[in-house]
């Protein structure tokens, strides 16, 4: 339970919190905005900004070997991964890889694991999913490939009915994605 001073003390921290991030001062309008984030609407935070902004005048778009901007740019990659790699633990930087969004990584390993499934294979998502989980294995290795592609219901609480999922799945099931 929370004492009274340490609720104030909270709404004391929240304006400052949310001055860091200048899209929730106002909207297009030029009114008070009241910001509910969701997976496609990541706002940034003013530092990040700062960093977008020097990394365009000083940075190449692309990691290279030729040119000095091209070499900033891949050790900053580098820099990155590593600092990541640490924080979550991972063996090697080499794990990790940044994308625009969720939906762009999830099509580049569809692409990836296109020539892995036959078209006689099929892939199991499930209705819990968004979109951004459902579309590329329906777009590249449903309609590409032509794999079926079957989808898990949920159940009335909205839980994964695991016993129909379980029924979708025999040996041709490649990948199973939820």
């Amino acid at each position: 339970m929370h004492s009274e001073n340490q609720v104030k003390n909270i709404q004391d921290v929240h304006p400052e919190i949310r001055e860091r991030f200048p899209l929730l001062d106002r909207d297009l309008f030029g009114n008070r905005r009241t910001y509910l984030n969701c997976g496609a609407g990541t706002l940034t935070v003013d530092f990040c900004i700062q960093g977008m902004s020097n990394a365009v005048r000083t940075s190449h778009p692309m990691p290279g070997d030729v040119y000095p901007g091209e070499t900033a740019t891949r050790d900053f990659h580098t820099k990155v991964r590593q600092m990541t790699a640490d924080f979550i633990n991972a063996e090697s930087y080499d794990e990790i890889s940044f994308h625009f969004s969720t939906t762009q990584a999830l099509f580049n390993l569809a692409y990836a694991l296109l020539p892995l499934v036959s078209p006689d294979e099929n892939v199991i998502v499930t209705d819990l999913d968004h979109m951004a989980n459902v579309s590329p294995w329906e777009r590249v290795l449903g309609e590409m490939r032509g794999c079926e592609i079957r989808r898990a219901a949920a159940d009335e609480k909205g839980r994964l009915d695991t016993d129909q999922l379980l029924s979708l799945t025999d040996k041709k099931t490649r990948l199973a994605y939820d």
